[in-house]
């Protein structure tokens, strides 16, 4: 009782000082993490920095701003980049934000290192602006993201943005400049002139950029790392130029023809044998093999792997499983009437 009331004191104290002030933390003005007091650093300074401070300490934990989950690719110990489910703090740019966090401020580093991920942009780099116009994100950085140390490295920031700003509804493609300058090629010679989308990037590949006359498509693996966390990652692959139905054979093809680091809970020769697409919706009809596996993981595996897959056809709102031309009564008894939104649970961190 003693605790609450003093909360409610610190509280009274806090907006009478500021009359309308909010605390707020994590926030695209704020990549460190400090408390700040109507946008202000007030950590240490003065009469409203020690309420801020007792007011965190009596909540025992950040006050409860409204966050927005958000789709933002790190990497882990080997160089795969994960695409991470967390959320942010709710504020008016929150693409340039979602950059923000994939910076390698002391903040981040603590909140994804028990997953063993770490943020792929260097510490010194600076998001000078992010406006969006036509759905392209006009991103302007400070010349530290002329400096890679490495081919890896580069490629990885390249794709770590151009994948987390489309991750949004409001972000198709991606035009990055340099101190306000175009930059047509980084020093290990990713072609960055133009307007970068995930149909001309390449995620976890030989090369960034699609070669012009082609196509690509996303795979979508498992693999599991030291630290015992499962992980469902994109890898690219670049193929001629195709038609829906062919993209979607082709990366349920590739399913099944993996390199040994990584995993698939699509059962051994389970093969699609026959894509429609209407409407906004695809129909995957595959062979019997599809339900030869046991267990509720390995079915939400499968169906997450399937999904993350389809999401990638441009276009697609639903997909509708088939088995052998019949409506798919899964194993388990999963619901997948919902649809898309069932992966929406993949690479969920809690922080």
């Amino acid at each position: 009782m003693k605790r609450i009331t003093g909360f409610v004191i610190i509280l009274i104290i806090l907006f009478g000082l500021s009359g309308c002030g909010v605390l707020t933390m994590y926030s695209d003005k704020n990549p460190s993490g400090k408390v700040l007091y109507n946008g202000m650093e007030r950590e240490e300074d003065g009469a409203v920095g020690v309420m801020a401070a007792a007011f965190m300490e009596a909540t025992e934990k950040p006050p409860d701003f409204p966050t927005v989950e958000t789709v933002l690719y790190y990497q882990n110990d080997n160089g795969y980049l994960i695409p991470v489910r967390r959320s942010i703090l709710k504020q008016d740019n929150i693409e340039r934000a979602s950059i923000i966090a994939l910076i390698n401020y002391p903040i981040t580093q603590n909140e994804i290192r028990g997953y063993g991920l770490y943020p792929v942009l260097p510490q010194d780099l600076k998001v000078l602006s992010l406006t969006i116009k036509n759905s392209i994100a006009h991103l302007d950085l400070n010349d530290v993201f002329l400096n890679p140390l490495s081919k890896n490295q580069e490629q990885n920031m390249v794709v770590s943005i151009v994948y987390t700003l489309t991750s949004f509804d409001t972000v198709s493609g991606v035009s990055i400049t340099v101190n306000g300058s175009k930059v047509k090629t980084m020093p290990y010679e990713t072609d960055i002139s133009g307007v970068l989308t995930r149909k001309n990037v390449m995620i976890y590949a030989d090369q960034t950029i699609v070669t012009q006359g082609y196509a690509k498509f996303d795979s979508y693996m498992w693999i599991k790392d030291e630290h015992n966390n499962k992980w469902c990652i994109p890898i690219s692959k670049q193929v001629e130029v195709m038609t829906v139905e062919d993209q979607a054979y082709m990366i349920f093809d590739s399913m099944n023809n993996l390199a040994e680091s990584f995993e698939t809970a699509l059962p051994v020769n389970a093969r699609l044998e026959e894509c429609k697409y209407s409407a906004n919706t695809v129909i995957l009809d595959f062979n019997s093999n599809l339900l030869n596996y046991s267990g509720l993981e390995k079915e939400m595996e499968m169906i997450s792997q399937i999904y993350l897959a389809a999401k990638q056809i441009d276009g697609v709102e639903n997909v509708i499983l088939r088995c052998e031309g019949k409506k798919v009564k899964l194993k388990e008894g999963t619901d997948i009437s919902s649809g898309l939104f069932l992966a929406d649970h993949v690479n969920r961190i809690d922080r």
